[in-house]
């Protein structure tokens, strides 16, 4: 199950939405989202980001979810590699984080379909927007338009051997056009 908090005003349809991911995996330290009680680092990150969305006049959502459920054939993999419940259940836990960039993907193809923004913006809720002068919400958006592209997405150039040829889901950006939803929805 999955919530999306909206933590700055609607906006126009000529404009961006920044959504900030929080899944739950095993490789991240698990807390609830209250921004009363979240890490300090937490704190510091959706702070910036909201400053930076109300200041450029961005829309600034946050999805919270819990674990990402496991394929059929990663149950049916781990299934047949072990016998004890808490051992299939941690064979399984070990694909959460690929499996949350799934959700990155629903919750791009959601926010395409429902948002009327002409952009949208997926970030891990571990990226900060630091540049206070600078838009850089729009400067992407120029990059797409100078590109003549449509879906802006990294990849994972900082691990070694073949990084730079698997895709990334910590940023993903997108124009609103019939090309972006049907590749999103087609997951």
């Amino acid at each position: 199950i999955f919530t999306d908090w909206k933590v700055t005003q609607e906006v126009s349809a000529q404009s961006a939405v920044v959504g900030q991911v929080l899944l739950k995996h095993q490789s991240v330290h698990q807390f609830d989202f209250d921004i009363q009680t979240a890490p300090d680092w937490a704190k510091m990150i959706f702070s910036a980001n909201r400053d930076y969305c109300r200041r450029h006049g961005y829309k600034l959502l946050l999805r919270e979810g819990g674990h990402a459920k496991p394929t059929k054939w990663q149950s049916r993999l781990c299934s047949n590699k072990h016998k004890k419940v808490k051992h299939v259940y941690a064979c399984e836990r070990q694909y959460d984080r690929e499996n949350s960039g799934w959700e990155k993907v629903a919750m791009m193809s959601h926010y395409l379909d429902k948002s009327g923004a002409d952009h949208f913006l997926i970030l891990d809720i571990d990226a900060a927007f630091v540049h206070e002068d600078r838009d850089t919400v729009r400067n992407l958006m120029g990059e797409l338009d100078l590109a003549g592209k449509d879906v802006l997405v990294t990849n994972k150039d900082y691990e070694k051997a073949d990084g730079a040829k698997r895709l990334d889901c910590s940023l993903i950006f997108a124009k609103n056009t019939d090309f972006s939803r049907a590749l999103f929805r087609e997951r």
